[in-house]
């Protein structure tokens, strides 16, 4: 869940740099599904060797789709889907889905429905009927000689089907040891699928909706995986729920209005970070300000506990809090300053400044507050500090190790800006691996760089003009991380397995140590896929959201 967070956290600097310059702007989203889709299970993929002078050798896995021209000899109706898109019985949401077309494949036309303009078409082998139905959005599908199709008849209109109720919830009292949690967010509300880890490739089981509700995002499985936290968006605030698996309950933990802080005249105070406490029976939070009314906004770096009774507590007011801030598995807090780590307890107590820094330019409004991960153990954290000017030919970002008493103690320099890239440390501390981008006049392409967990002995892994990580599994031995089109599992000392991916690859979080999920997509739509390290997939459901916001759990 590192991961997760910190695609939140920059998810925030984007939205308060948007807002300090009051250029915020939406995008096209795609009609909203009813309910996600079953499974469908993707073609399995061999690994060829791929060779990269000076960097580790690739394995590349060729994708399950072909690249089918689209061509008729005959001249007949022919439809391509531009990205991975349902299939369904009827010209419209409304019907039960029959399948899918990925990203480059094609399907005979056979027909149209001029109101809706939807084409209907020869379903694949996987579909459970034969003739199907797909939407004619020109951002979704193309169609050739689409004049010669004729109009075919439309289905009676589906009678719609009750919403879930809480009692639909599945009981999962004595199948925890083999099932896992997916819950994400779409444009109808909060979902979960249970997966099923007794199998090497993840399956999920039918998706269950545990909240109706508009503007959900940041789903946060609790430790014991008994609890999801989630926020809500509403008219200028935002309000953070939890919902309760073992009974369904939804309950209002704390609306952002009702905190007792002053931020002056059209000015709101909004949730930012949430993370749970490690014995699930509350939340710390911090929080920013935003004016609702002109270019203002930021961290009030801060740090705040609510507890599932609704107890509401300050533990560090303005300014002694942190912009990010880190939680062990003991409720030690690091918390990270625009100059400053301190570390603490969590109730407020014994806070110490341990590593002071420059104010780091970020070239824009917003200002950086180091990111922050601890080791599983507790015993230590790591943060990796950027200098004062990370756009220099000198940038470079000084290592740390904070343990949980006594000093800190320097580690090694990383050359380069890291400030859109992390360091990501292994689960124990003891590898690290970074992306390089150097700043001269070349302009040379960014390299990951794998190291010992204190810096030292970096060497290249790979190299590519989009290099994104997303944080090592749970036994250190792989990691994961996105390129141009792709993205792959890394190891050190061995080559990386890449999978090809139609559209942006906006998340991946580790389900197991062999395991793992990942959001791919654009424009409103997210394909969620169940990954494993042998290069197999499994395409679990489509969310429509504007962001890919989902979180998972495994015993």
């Amino acid at each position: 869940m590192f991961r997760q967070r910190m695609l939140w956290f920059a998810i925030v600097l984007l939205i308060l740099s948007s807002l300090a310059c009051n250029a915020f702007a939406g995008g096209s989203v795609e009609p909203s599904l009813e309910m996600p889709p079953p499974p469908v299970t993707e073609t399995e993929m061999t690994a060829v060797p791929e060779d990269a002078p000076g960097l580790a050798p690739t394995a590349t896995l060729p994708g399950a789709v072909t690249d089918v021209p689209l061509v008729d000899t005959e001249g007949n109706p022919l439809l391509e889907a531009l990205v991975d898109v349902n299939l369904r019985v009827g010209p419209g949401v409304q019907y039960d889905r029959d399948g899918f077309l990925f990203a480059g494949e094609t399907a005979p036309v056979i027909g149209r429905d001029p109101v809706s303009g939807w084409w209907k078409v020869v379903c694949p082998g996987r579909s459970t009927g034969t003739q199907c139905w797909v939407s004619g959005g020109t951002q979704y599908t193309k169609v050739t000689n689409g004049t010669g199709a004729p109009v075919a008849a439309v289905p009676p209109t589906p009678t719609p089907k009750p919403s879930p109720t809480p009692a639909e919830i599945p009981d999962r009292g004595t199948s925890l040891a083999a099932e896992g949690l997916l819950v994400y967010a779409d444009e109808a509300g909060l979902w979960l699928m249970t997966l099923d880890l007794s199998q090497p490739l993840p399956t999920g089981g039918e998706p269950v909706q545990l909240a109706a509700a508009e503007g959900v995002e940041r789903p946060l499985i609790s430790p014991d995986g008994r609890k999801i936290a989630y926020i809500v968006r509403k008219d200028g605030a935002n309000i953070l729920h939890v919902v309760n698996l073992d009974d369904g309950s939804d309950q209002i933990l704390i609306n952002s209005v009702d905190l007792p802080v002053n931020v002056g005249d059209g000015m709101a105070v909004l949730i930012s970070q949430i993370e749970w406490l490690n014995n699930s029976q509350g939340i710390a939070f911090n929080t920013f300000f935003t004016n609702l009314v002109g270019p203002d906004a930021g961290k009030r770096v801060d740090l705040w506990t609510v507890k599932l009774e609704g107890t509401v507590t300050e533990r560090f007011e303005t300014e002694r809090g942190g912009g990010v801030f880190a939680l062990s598995n003991i409720n030690q807090v690091i918390l990270s300053q625009q100059d400053a780590i301190v570390r603490a307890n969590l109730d407020g107590n014994d806070a110490e400044a341990l590593v002071t820094f420059d104010f780091i330019s970020t070239a824009s409004e917003y200002i950086y507050y180091p990111p922050v991960q601890w080791a599983a153990d507790g015993n230590a954290a790591y943060v990796a500090i950027p200098n004062a000017d990370p756009w220099s030919e000198e940038a470079n970002a000084a290592l740390w190790r904070i343990p949980a008493s006594g000093p800190a103690e320097r580690l090694e320099t990383l050359p380069g800006n890291i400030l859109h890239h992390p360091v990501s440390w292994s689960p124990d501390g003891s590898q690290l691996v970074y992306v390089q981008q150097e700043i001269d006049a070349s302009n040379p392409p960014p390299v990951l760089m794998l190291a010992e967990g204190d810096g030292r002995n970096p060497i290249p892994y790979t190299s590519d003009t989009q290099l994104d990580l997303f944080g090592w599994s749970p036994g250190g031995a792989h990691f994961l991380y996105a390129g141009s089109g792709e993205y792959a599992v890394g190891q050190a000392g061995a080559p990386p397995t890449k999978y090809p991916a139609q559209g942006a690859i906006a998340d991946m979080q580790w389900l197991t140590a062999s395991t793992f999920i990942t959001a791919i997509g654009g424009s409103g739509s997210w394909n969620l896929r169940s990954n494993n390290i042998n290069g197999d997939l499994d395409l679990l459901t489509i969310a429509n959201n504007d962001f890919a916001d989902f979180d998972v759990w495994a015993p």
